[in-house]
């Protein structure tokens, strides 16, 4: 993977945060940016998939620190490329109905993000799975994956 692309995935994570942020800033809007801001990642899930991006990124990209940005990143950038060559020109129209078309399945290859019904667009063009992936924080900074039960690492421990 080359830096450049590296740098373009950065971007569109950023975009996401922004939209995040703003659709967060009103209780109207709140679904929509917790869905922006949102992301099924942690390093630990027993996903394949999202452990191979994980290697990716590490091993040819050369980032030593790899977050959820990195992971939405390189999730949107696989949703633009099916969506452009579902679409095969640059109509707008075209791109639209090619962006409603996408579907990754869960098991697909290009799926890292942890969606257990595989990431698909409502007609408001938001995900349709609006789930999350919950994780637990240890004590030595490190996380582990309680839900979805999919790739969940442990079961969550009792409160305390």
């Amino acid at each position: 993977m080359s830096m450049n692309l590296v740098v373009l995935l950065y971007l569109v994570a950023s975009v996401c945060f922004i939209q995040a942020l703003k659709g967060l800033s009103h209780p109207t809007t709140s679904i929509r940016g917790n869905l922006f801001g949102m992301t099924g990642f942690s390093a630990g899930a027993k996903m394949e998939s999202m452990q191979k991006i994980i290697a990716e990124l590490r091993d040819n990209a050369k980032l030593s620190i790899i977050g959820q940005g990195a992971i939405q990143a390189a999730q949107a950038a696989r949703i633009v490329q099916r969506t452009l060559e579902g679409a095969g020109s640059a109509d707008p129209v075209a791109i639209h109905k090619a962006l409603a078309a996408v579907k990754f399945p869960s098991g697909d290859p290009d799926l890292y993000v942890a969606k257990p019904q595989g990431l698909a667009f409502a007609e408001d063009r938001l995900p349709a799975d609006g789930s999350a992936m919950f994780i637990q924080w240890l004590e030595n900074q490190g996380q582990e994956v309680v839900f979805p039960s999919e790739f969940a690492q442990v079961k969550p421990r009792a409160r305390t």
